[in-house]
């Protein structure tokens, strides 16, 4: 009776290298995989700053172009006399404040964090208040009590559109917070990737000189 050795070296001696050759494939296909998971998050993450930021941002910008042309139509509605422009300049005030009004409806709707709803909810507040005090010293130079417009402007009308000035600031100073903050994720990110691809490159290059 002879029994029987050498069954495991012998097996490993023949199909060794096809195992060596399947362990490094899976090793790089997992790692390919993590590598393109991190690929889309990045993407992913791009993109969602883009539509977050970018175009808050830029919707931003919008609000203040419009704020800024309603209380300019209205300066130049205070400072004449004849009443022909002051109704041209009472429309076009209204038109813009309309702009800016369902500008704010859009933010809120699309606003996800407690910071830009406390922001948009605080910047709607203002500009309504304003829109107050605005209306009453557009009626006033309609009447032809330009006086009196001039005197209600500035007690109120002016120090209340310092107040959404301010939160237009605030507002476009959060964008961009949260823009530098998901930058910074894309970041990460990539360098994570590049890590992960160099680790692969490594393990590559040992496992195929063990090979």
């Amino acid at each position: 009776f002879t029994p029987r050795v050498g069954k495991a070296p012998e097996f490993f001696s023949r199909y060794g290298s096809a195992l060596l050759l399947v362990l490094l494939v899976g090793l790089e296909a997992g790692a390919v995989r993590f590598v393109i998971r991190d690929l889309r998050s990045a993407d992913n993450e791009v993109q969602r700053m883009y539509a977050s930021s970018v175009l808050g941002l830029r919707r931003i910008g919008s609000l203040q172009y419009d704020a800024q042309e309603t209380r300019r139509s209205t300066l130049y509605a205070l400072s004449t006399e004849n009443s022909n422009l002051q109704v041209q300049y009472a429309d076009q005030s209204r038109l813009a404040d309309a702009r800016v009004t369902a500008g704010i409806a859009e933010y809120l709707k699309e606003a996800e964090l407690p910071g830009e709803i406390e922001l948009g909810r605080r910047l709607q507040r203002d500009w309504s208040t304003y829109l107050a005090v605005r209306d009453e010293v557009l009626g006033l130079i309609l009447e032809g009590s330009t006086k009196e417009a001039v005197a209600l402007d500035l007690a109120k009308g002016v120090p209340l559109f310092d107040r959404v000035r301010q939160s237009l600031y605030e507002t476009q100073r959060l964008y961009d917070e949260q823009a530098s903050q998901r930058l910074l994720n894309v970041a990460n990110i990539s360098r994570r990737s590049v890590i992960r691809l160099v680790s692969v490159l490594l393990c590559t290059i040992l496992t195929a000189g063990v090979f």
